[in-house]
């Protein structure tokens, strides 16, 4: 799997394509830096997709004009008060024009 360097690791930055329709993304959360696969997947409204860890623990995600979701514990505990990490590089990709 590609390496990636202090440099590239920024808050929801594309690292490097892994597939056709994955890529590699590094989410920053003071020091500690997580890698993650990125996969659109199929849902009937708004934009899905997987997060998975190298280690095999994922998470899914949903953005839509009415609300986001994340399955992640955060998202689970706090999401009505603001996003968790995973839904906030997302957001931040789809602004950029990255996603």
């Amino acid at each position: 799997m590609y390496q990636t360097s202090a440099a590239e690791i920024e808050r929801g930055t594309p690292v490097r394509p892994v597939e056709c329709d994955r890529v590699a993304i590094a989410i920053t959360v003071g020091m500690e830096a997580t890698v993650y696969e990125l996969a659109a997947v199929p849902v009937d409204f708004g934009e899905g997709f997987e997060l998975t860890k190298p280690d095999g623990e994922g998470y899914d995600v949903h953005l839509d004009a009415s609300g986001h979701s994340c399955t992640c514990w955060s998202h689970v505990r706090w999401g009505h008060r603001r996003p968790c990490k995973h839904v906030a590089a997302l957001l931040a990709l789809r602004q950029r024009g990255k996603l």
